[in-house]
């Protein structure tokens, strides 16, 4: 339960394992965000090329197939990012892993980032790479998680038909969705990435807006739009996800957590907000946790969740190790799994094998820009 007390008590930690057909392929181990989000069940979506490399997922302790009998079960200091750091490299040390892949994603990044360092200190197996997609740098000050939010919604809003702009200035609002769904939509849409629509590239929530909202759109359009955003408009809460994600979020990542927006003639306005009476007392930086390993880094440009500034953050901090930045025009927070996917495998064959990095990115077709130190 706690690896710096030699006298802690154990707990059962669970992870799944799929066998690669390539014996010679590192394995790749990921790491879900949140923090609090289960990765078992969840990677093999279209993020790492299924078949070849053998792939580990993820649960962090108290989450998903670690989960406890009650939220409550553990004791606050129980969810540490360093704990969860050392429950990844025990998987490292119990298989026997000497060529690894650490795949972080958002919070998973911050993570990947300590198991690598933690794996230098103590002597272990280092990782072959690093690849961060969404990536997080340093903790967020007040005010700073919402930002990307607002500035998003904005920059859609304004690119919107005058007409389409205008039902967002009356109430009812579009659809009959009240102030405080609207927050909730726009809070699950925006990270969304970037999709190819009439020549440009819209996001997926400005693509589903113009058509639905269109003074002509039909009413089997009209519903569906509706009914898909419906979807969005709640945000179910699992008790053991909020326990883990207070618990880390407050004393690591954040000063302020939003937890809930409202849609206004001016914007999103953040009603409610998490941590802001709990000391950010563990304050998480890349600077902190030095790596060896090269590092890819995938950020969206578009990305609310994690603004590409944490992403350089992290980039500018990090030189000891190699490293690969790529800026994904206009997309979101899954910026290599939703904008990257016909070039994936020729990226990872050049990230797990330190191969020509830049030219397997340039047989992407959607538009990037690359940042390297060598």
């Amino acid at each position: 339960m706690f690896p710096d007390n030699e006298n802690s008590q154990t707990f059962g930690y669970s992870f799944k394992v799929f066998p690669g057909t390539d014996p010679n392929a590192p394995t790749v181990i990921y790491l879900p965000g949140g923090p609090g989000q289960a990765g078992i069940g969840t990677s093999r979506e279209g993020a790492v090329p299924p078949g070849e490399y053998t792939l580990i997922e993820t649960d962090p302790r108290g989450v998903g197939c670690n989960a406890a009998e009650t939220p409550d079960h553990y004791p606050d200091a129980f969810y540490n990012t360093v704990y969860i750091a050392d429950d990844v490299l025990a998987i490292v040390e119990t298989l026997r892993l000497d060529s690894y892949v650490l795949y972080g994603i958002s919070y998973g990044t911050a993570l990947a980032t300590v198991v690598a360092s933690r794996a230098q200190q103590r002597g272990l197996s280092a990782p072959r790479a690093l690849v961060l997609e969404g990536v997080l740098g340093r903790a967020f000050a007040a005010a700073e998680p919402e930002q990307g939010f607002f500035e998003q919604w904005m920059a859609i809003y304004i690119h919107l038909p005058v007409d389409i702009q205008k039902q967002f200035q009356v109430t009812p609002l579009p659809f009959g969705f009240s102030a405080l769904e609207w927050g909730s939509i726009l809070e699950n849409a925006l990270p969304s990435a970037a999709v190819p629509a009439t020549g440009e590239q819209y996001s997926q929530l400005e693509v589903v807006l113009r058509a639905g909202l269109a003074a002509d759109a039909d009413q089997a359009t009209r519903d569906a739009v509706e009914s898909g955003l419906a979807e969005l408009a709640h945000n179910p809460t699992d008790d053991f996800v909020e326990r883990i994600h207070h618990a880390i979020a407050c004393h690591e990542l954040t000063e302020t957590d939003p937890t809930a927006m409202v849609l206004g003639p001016d914007g999103l306005v953040v009603v409610s907000q998490d941590c802001q009476d709990v000391l950010l007392d563990r304050p998480y930086a890349a600077s902190d946790w030095p790596v060896a390993a090269p590092i890819y880094y995938y950020t969206g440009t578009n990305d609310p969740n994690t603004p590409p500034w944490q992403a350089d953050v992290h980039f500018s901090v990090e030189t000891s190790a190699a490293r690969s930045l790529v800026h994904v025009t206009r997309a979101g927070h899954n910026a290599l799994r939703s904008n990257l996917t016909d070039c994936m495998p020729t990226l990872w064959a050049a990230m797990v094998s330190d191969g020509d990095f830049e030219a397997a990115l340039a047989t992407c077709t959607w538009p990037t820009e690359l940042l390297r130190s060598l």
